[in-house]
């Protein structure tokens, strides 16, 4: 009895909103009853019989129709069973295929109502089950965002304070090489003063100890020689082994004296290129014995051919 352009306009109507979809519905079932009205008059002219002619046939035909117009109306009208009007309450004169006709129509119209009232609950149960899974999709798209930066940050932060100790160790070694450096500075500081000292101690004991001892004259001993009895030979030589030894020893420290003055200017002079003094003390031997352009040029020491690590400038005044 329904068209397929009638049910696919039901459906769209249940698409669109709660207050729209009843608006729509309430035209629909007007729409229905007013097309169920002509549908049953028609059909009420084609089967019942001409019994009589005149104005009381015709006013008994409109009296008939005008009931079955009611009573399709009362049954698509979207009440209960209970309250409705059944077709078969009907006048006697109705054709039973015509009460036949309306109780199937109205079943069918509670039918009808009833799939659209199931539609709307699914549809609205499955709008909010889509919305449910649609925020909860975003609410763990979002989590697993938010985690991810998390362990980003937390990897930037590990290493970050990985570096931030690393450069806080190294500092703690360059100051403690610092102080080492600074204590061996001082140490050989006071090293070249004390061999400073030592030499000035050397110089001025070679220049007390230069002047020489005078031998004594021939005529001296010739004079004294007839007044003491052959005492006097004796005493001769004693005088001459004394003066040979006490000659021999200042003639020895003024050997070492002028030896020392002789290899002073030479212990002064680089190793290598022997032309310039000496100004940098060689690690960890300790050895003073190069200039600062052939210190460059070196990695041993040139007196112990030990490796070099470090070195000291000395500036001698």
């Amino acid at each position: 009895m329904f068209s397929g352009e009638q049910d696919s306009e039901l459906t769209c109507n249940v698409s669109a909103s709660r207050k729209r979809s009843r608006e729509d519905l309430n035209l629909l079932q007007q729409q229905q009853q007013l097309w169920l009205a002509g549908a049953i008059g028609k059909v009420i002219q084609e089967k019942q019989p001409v019994s009589g002619t005149g104005p009381s046939a015709s006013f008994h035909n409109s009296l008939d129709n005008s009931r079955l117009i009611d009573s399709a109306m009362s049954s698509t009208s979207g009440r209960s069973a209970a309250t409705a009007p059944t077709p078969t309450t009907s006048s006697p004169a109705v054709n039973p295929l015509v009460q036949e006709f309306l109780s199937q129509l109205y079943h069918q119209s509670l039918e009808v109502d009833t799939l659209i009232r199931l539609q709307n609950d699914r549809l609205r149960s499955g709008l909010e089950e889509t919305r449910k899974r649609h925020c909860g999709a975003l609410i763990l798209a979002m989590e697993e965002a938010v985690l991810r930066r998390l362990r980003e940050k937390e990897a930037e932060l590990e290493t970050v304070s990985r570096r931030n100790a690393e450069l806080e160790e190294k500092v703690w070694q360059m100051t403690a090489e610092n102080q080492m450096w600074f204590s061996v500075a001082r140490n050989n500081e006071a090293i070249v003063s004390s061999l400073r000292a030592s030499l000035e101690q050397a110089l001025q004991n070679a220049n007390e100890t230069a002047p020489l001892i005078a031998v004594p004259q021939a005529q001296d001993v010739e004079e004294g020689y007839g007044d003491s009895d052959c005492v006097a030979p004796t005493l001769l030589a004693d005088d001459a082994q004394s003066c040979c030894n006490a000659d021999a020893k200042v003639c020895d420290s003024n050997a070492a004296a002028r030896e020392t003055l002789r290899e002073l200017p030479r212990k002064r002079m680089c190793k290598v290129c022997a032309e310039q003094e000496v100004s940098v003390l060689l690690l960890p031997c300790r050895h003073l014995c190069l200039c600062k352009q052939c210190e460059a040029r070196l990695d041993a020491c040139p007196v112990c051919n030990s490796t070099k690590n470090a070195s000291l400038q000395i500036f001698m005044s």
